[in-house]
C-alpha cells in the first residue's frame, strides 16, 4: 500500500519477495531480502515499479512456542523504474507461526524510505510461506 507522496499518484497492486534468512542465536538473525513493488498510476500516470534489495538485522522480541514475534530494520538499494538507483532504509514488524520444523507463515508490515529519491517511502504488507533447511 503506498503511502506518502506516492499515496496520491499510485494504488498498490502486486508485491512479492524471496529471502534468505540466517540465525545467529536464537533471538537475532540476518536476513536478506530481493523483492519487487508494482504500483499502478491513477489517471495520465504510469505504473511504476520499484525493485529492492534490503540486508536486515532482525530481533526476536518473543518466542512463545509455534507463534515467533519479531522486528527487524536495515539499509535497502531501491531500484526504481525511470529513476535508476537509490539509498534508503527499510523498517517493519512480523509474526511467525510455525507449522513445523521446516515450514512456517510469516504476517509481515514493512515501510519502505528512500533517502536519495526525494524522500520516497511507502509501507507494504505481506503473507510469506517460509522454508528452512
Amino acid at each position: 500500500m503506498p503511502g506518502h507522496n506516492l499515496h496520491s499518484d499510485y494504488d498498490p497492486s502486486v508485491s512479492g519477495q524471496t529471502g534468505f534468512e540466517y540465525r545467529f542465536v536464537p533471538r537475532w538473525a540476518l536476513e536478506t531480502v530481493l523483492g519487487f513493488d508494482n504500483f499502478d498510476g491513477e489517471g495520465t500516470k504510469s505504473d511504476l515499479l520499484i525493485g529492492r534489495l534490503a540486508a536486515n538485522p532482525k530481533f526476536y522480541a518473543w518466542l512463545g512456542g509455534a507463534v515467533q514475534v519479531g522486528l527487524f530494520a536495515g539499509p535497502e538499494l531501491s531500484f526504481v523504474e525511470g529513476d535508476g538507483v537509490n539509498f534508503g532504509f527499510d523498517a517493519g514488524a512480523m509474526v511467525e507461526y510455525r507449522i513445523n520444523k521446516e515450514w512456517s507463515v510469516e504476517l509481515q508490515g514493512a515501510f519502505h524510505q528512500h533517502v536519495t529519491d526525494n524522500y520516497k517511502s511507502y509501507g507494504t504488507s505481506a503473507v510469506q510461506l517460509r522454508y528452512r533447511f
